[in-house]
C-alpha cells in the first residue's frame, strides 16, 4: 500500500529555458508559456527556433491564440521538455518526481503496480507451499526477512529497472505477511475464538492503513516514506521464540511430542491445567489430520475431481478475485479522486474499523455464505452507482466510495474466516494461497485500468457485477 504514496505523481510543469538570459531581455518569461508549452506539459517549442524579435513581440502582450499566428509561433518546431518542476505542496520527493514518470514515461508507476501484483501471485502460491513443508513459524520469518531486505534495497537503489525488481520481490512476501500470522492464530485456537482472532487481525491491518497516510504526509519524501515502513518489520524478526508454531501443523507432521510441549506452554501462561488425557486427544487428532493429509498427497487432479472440495475452491476464489479487484482498485484510485488524496486513503483504511464489527456479527447470527454474497452485492452496486456521478460531485463520488470499501472489507473479513473453515488443514495454507495467487493476477490490469480511465468519467470501471453473478449462481 506504500507504493501509492511513493508513486504518486504531484502537478507538475515543463520547465522553460531561460529566455531572458538567452536573448538578453529583462522581462519575465512566464508570459510565454501560454504560447510555448503545448500537449499537457510534455513539450514545448525549440529554444533555438525563437528569435529575439518573436520573444519581444510575445512579452509585449502578444499571448492569444490569433497573436501567435501573427508572429509565426504555430509553426515553430515542438520539442519533448526534457526538464519538469513539480508542485511540493504533498511531496518534496516521490519515486515518480526522481525519475520522471510522466508525459511518455507516464505508464511506468502502473508497470511498477502490475508487476508487484505479478510477484504477489508467485510469491503466495511458493510460499504457501514452503509454509505447508516448513512450518508456518519458519516460513513467516522467510518473508519477514525478505520484505525488510528488499524493502530497504529498492529505496536505495538510483536506477529504476533496479526499484522495479526489488519491489516486485518485496510485493511476492505481502500477502503472506498478513496471512501466515493469521493461520497460525487459527490453528492454535478453537472454533469458537477463531472469530475473534480475525478481529484481531483486521483490527491491526486497518490501524496500519490509518497510520500510513500520516505517515506518508508528515515525511514528504518517498525514501523516508520507504525506510520507515521497512523498518517497521524488523521487529517480527526477534518474535520468534515468542511465536510458537501451529500445533496443528505439528501433528500433520506426526510431531505430537512438539505439540504437547506447546500446549503445555500455553496452558502454564493461561493458569489452565493440563488435561490428563491430552496425549490420547492428540493422538485421535493425529489420525484425523493423517486422513485429511492423504487429500494432499494426491495429485491436483484427483484433487479437482472431488466435488466437494473443487466446488469450494472454486467458489473461494471467485470471491477473493472480486474482492481484491475492488479493494485494490478502489486504494489505488485514491490519487485520481477529488478532495486530499492522503484524506481519501484515510477515510477508506477508517471505514474498516466498523467493517470488521459488521462482518463478525452478520456471519455470527446470518452464517458465511448469505453475508458473504450480500456484501459483495453492495460492493457491486456502490461501484455501479459511482460510475454515474459527474466528476466535479467530490462528496458523492467519495461517499459511494467509501460505501463500496465498507462492503468490501466486511465481506473480506468473512471470506477469510469461511476460506479456512472449509479446507482441510494440509491444504489450508495451500489453498489460502492458491485463492490469493489467482486475486493477485486478475488483479495485475487494475493499475493500468485506472492509468487509462483516470480522465474518464467512469472513474471506478467496475466489472465485478459479472464476477459476483457468477459467483452466486454457484
Amino acid at each position: 500500500m506504500n507504493q501509492i504514496f511513493m508513486l504518486s505523481v504531484p502537478k507538475h510543469s515543463c520547465v522553460l529555458p531561460d529566455l531572458a538570459l538567452a536573448f538578453n531581455l529583462s522581462e519575465d518569461p512566464t508570459p510565454l508559456r501560454p504560447l510555448l508549452v503545448t500537449d499537457g506539459e510534455c513539450s514545448t517549442y525549440a529554444l533555438d527556433a525563437i528569435n529575439a524579435t518573436v520573444v519581444r513581440a510575445l512579452l509585449a502582450g502578444a499571448v492569444g491564440d490569433s497573436n501567435a499566428t501573427r508572429y509565426g509561433v504555430q509553426d515553430l518546431e515542438k520539442v519533448p521538455c526534457t526538464e519538469f518542476a513539480y508542485d511540493t505542496t504533498n511531496y518534496e520527493s516521490t519515486a515518480s518526481t526522481q525519475w520522471n514518470l510522466v508525459c511518455d514515461r507516464a505508464h511506468l508507476p502502473s508497470l511498477v503496480f502490475t508487476l508487484s501484483s505479478v510477484g504477489s501471485a508467485i510469491g503466495t502460491v511458493l510460499l504457501g507451499m514452503l509454509s505447508d513443508r516448513i512450518g508456518r513459524k519458519p516460513a513467516f520469518i522467510v518473508t519477514v526477512f525478505v520484505a525488510t531486505v528488499f524493502g530497504l534495497s529498492s529505496i536505495l537503489v538510483t536506477n529504476f529497472i533496479a526499484f522495479t525488481f526489488l519491489r516486485f520481490v518485496n510485493a511476492s512476501v505481502m500477502p503472506q505477511i498478513f496471512q501466515l500470522p493469521y493461520i497460525i492464530l487459527l490453528e492454535l485456537v478453537g472454533p469458537k475464538q477463531r472469530t475473534l482472532m480475525l478481529g484481531v487481525c483486521c483490527v491491526s491491518w486497518t490501524v496500519g492503513l490509518c497510520i500510513l497516510p500520516l505517515v506518508a504526509y508528515l515525511s514528504r519524501s518517498w525514501i523516508l516514506l520507504g525506510l520507515i515502513c521497512s523498518a517497521c518489520a524488523v521487529p517480527n524478526l526477534f518474535y520468534y521464540k515468542l511465536i510458537p508454531e501451529s500445533p496443528r501443523w505439528l501433528l500433520s507432521q506426526n510431531r505430537i511430542k512438539d505439540t504437547m510441549t506447546i500446549l503445555q506452554r500455553i496452558a502454564k501462561t493461561n493458569g489452565v491445567e493440563e488435561p490428563e488425557d491430552l496425549a490420547s486427544d492428540l493422538v485421535k487428532v493425529q489420525k484425523k489430520i493423517s486422513e485429511e493429509k492423504k487429500i494432499a498427497e494426491s495429485s491436483m487432479l484427483d484433487l479437482f475431481r472431488k466435488a466437494r472440495i473443487r466446488r469450494n475452491i472454486l467458489i473461494i476464489t471467485i470471491s477473493w478475485v472480486a474482492n481484491s479487484c475492488a479493494y485494490y482498485g478502489l486504494h489505488i484510485n485514491v490519487t485520481n479522486m477529488s478532495v486530499n488524496e492522503f484524506l481519501n486513503f484515510f477515510l477508506l483504511g477508517l471505514v474498516e474499523f466498523p467493517a470488521s464489527v459488521v462482518g463478525w456479527w452478520t456471519m455470527e447470527y446470518f452464517g458465511r455464505r448469505w453475508s458473504n454474497v450480500a456484501l459483495q452485492l453492495l460492493v457491486s452496486g456502490a461501484c455501479f452507482a459511482s460510475c454515474f456521478i459527474p466528476t466535479e460531485a467530490a462528496v458523492a463520488s467519495l461517499t459511494a466510495s467509501l460505501v463500496a470499501k465498507f462492503a468490501c472489507a466486511a465481506s473480506f473479513m468473512i471470506m477469510y474466516q469461511q476460506a479456512a473453515e472449509v479446507m482441510p488443514t494440509p491444504l489450508r495454507s495451500f489453498a489460502l494461497g492458491a485463492s490469493s495467487a489467482f486475486s493477485s493476477a486478475f488483479s495485475i490490469c487494475m493499475p493500468y485500468i485506472i492509468f487509462l480511465v483516470s480522465d474518464f468519467p467512469f472513474r471506478h470501471l467496475r466489472a465485478r457485477a459479472r464476477h459476483i453473478t457468477v459467483k452466486n449462481e454457484h
